[in-house]
């Protein structure tokens, strides 16, 4: 921010959200997206390998994007090619599989994060509706809905009953996205609406 023009800056972010909470991911993923936007180049180094399939999908329409691992062996390094595309759906096969753990009580509630809800139902909208998808947002599901909303096209591409569950589901886990919200809800809310949002994201919930 403090850069007057980034237009021909090459910026370098190494691990954005190690001193964040959880919850404000989509947000730091939106203002990188805006950074990569207004950049020359940007180069984002980071563990999180969720939060880097994310935000390749916010990027990839509007820049070259290029993956690159860095893999230890204990003495040495080394950089080889990542297919952030295949590893994206890979890591949100592994999300869907822990919250379906979790419904089940194989997986522990520290194993899942409260923010799950919001990246399962962004990969949806990204595979459901991919023109409808604003990769640029920092909360392109709730601008889906906004727009839905706003013209009465939700009855056309979701039905009234999917409509209303997509808002049920994205309010909740708006809410869920701040720190002090959502401390009081027991396990078995988790369950009630990781259970929900998996049969929204398979289209089981009706029309």
């Amino acid at each position: 921010d403090l850069m007057m023009d980034r237009h021909e800056s090459i910026v370098v972010i190494d691990d954005p959200l190690s001193s964040l909470d959880k919850g404000r991911r989509l947000n730091t993923i939106g203002r990188i997206s805006q950074c990569v936007t207004d950049s020359r180049q940007v180069i984002v180094m980071s563990h999180d390998v969720d939060f880097l399939c994310t935000l390749d999908r916010r990027i990839r329409d509007r820049r070259i994007v290029t993956g690159l691992s860095v893999e230890s062996d204990g003495s040495s390094s080394m950089i080889s090619d990542w297919d952030v595309v295949a590893e994206r759906r890979s890591e949100a096969k592994k999300r869907g599989d822990r919250m379906q753990g979790f419904i089940n009580r194989k997986v522990k509630r520290s194993e899942v994060d409260r923010v799950d809800i919001r990246f399962q139902l962004d990969d949806w909208l990204a595979l459901a509706f991919p023109s409808l998808y604003n990769h640029g947002s920092t909360s392109p599901v709730g601008e889906f809905l906004g727009n839905l909303e706003s013209n009465d096209s939700g009855t056309v591409l979701l039905g009234p009953t999917r409509a209303k569950e997509l808002r049920e589901l994205y309010d909740f886990s708006n809410d869920l996205a701040h720190p002090n919200l959502g401390s009081g809800l027991s396990d078995d809310d988790f369950r009630v609406y990781f259970s929900r949002t998996l049969q929204f994201c398979r289209g089981d919930s009706g029309r």
